[in-house]
């Protein structure tokens, strides 16, 4: 539906949250997606989280230029030293 590689949303949950293992309590967010300082955005279903996080990839990340793990933490995370697109990759190359 959004064109992303199909391994990109898993190698993130697992970054994120070793795929859902550790996610605030009753979000279905095992990305990351919208947890901040300002709060933890949560979705009613795992199914209703991956599609606002590929819909979100597609949109803010995609069409904007930001295709690879490393140009994706840019904006993703950008705190970030370079483990979180290493780790990314790192799954992404174990899917293959």
């Amino acid at each position: 539906r959004y064109e992303l590689d199909f391994r990109l949303i898993t190698a993130i949950a697992q970054q994120e949250s070793n795929l859902c293992k550790v996610i605030p309590e009753g979000t279905y967010n095992c990305w990351g997606w919208g947890i901040h300082s300002r709060g933890t955005l949560g979705f009613e279903s795992f199914e209703e989280g991956i599609e606002a996080v590929s819909r979100g990839l597609r949109e803010e990340y995609f069409n904007k230029g930001l295709r690879t793990p490393d140009e994706i933490m840019t904006k993703y995370t950008p705190l970030s030293n370079g483990s979180w697109a290493a780790g990314v990759n790192t799954f992404m190359e174990e899917m293959q």
